[in-house]
């Protein structure tokens, strides 16, 4: 089997940035679920984006604002997932901004990304559910591919 650690639904490492949409996703957007982030807790953001997985403009999609992500982090959270192409926005002149990789990969957390189904869960009415991400037990390396399961 071969094929690239950022394949399909992946996590990246901090080793990706760290050698040791148009809207973005505000504070004020997550602030209403910030009593349920804490440490142990990983925060989805479903923004419905993965409808558009294959289609042009794909990379073209909504984002998490830099401060959101590190006032989540503050919460004591270090899993953030996306049903985006990555967290970041994406710009024709930068393409992937990297800002948001680098907060939570400089903080020592995992970012999720190309997740599916996210819809699935918020449309169940299911408040809390059980997530897991199993990734390939890879050395080294700077993402892996994962099953997502809730």
């Amino acid at each position: 089997l071969t094929m690239a650690s950022h394949t399909g639904t992946h996590i990246d490492a901090p080793y990706h940035f760290f050698a040791d949409g148009r809207a973005p996703i505000t504070w004020s957007d997550l602030q209403p679920h910030a009593r349920q982030m804490r440490e142990g807790v990983v925060v989805l953001l479903c923004t419905g984006w993965s409808r558009n997985w294959g289609k042009p403009g794909y990379s073209d999609h909504p984002f998490l604002d830099a401060d959101a992500a590190r006032r989540i982090l503050e919460t004591g959270v270090r899993v953030i997932g996306t049903d985006t192409l990555s967290p970041d926005e994406f710009t024709p002149d930068e393409g992937d901004t990297g800002k948001v990789h680098r907060i939570v990969l400089g903080q020592g957390g995992i970012i999720v990304e190309n997740l599916t189904g996210l819809d699935k869960l918020v449309d169940s009415g299911w408040e809390a559910p059980v997530v897991s991400l199993l990734p390939l037990n890879l050395a080294g390396c700077d993402g892996s591919p994962v099953r997502a399961v809730a």
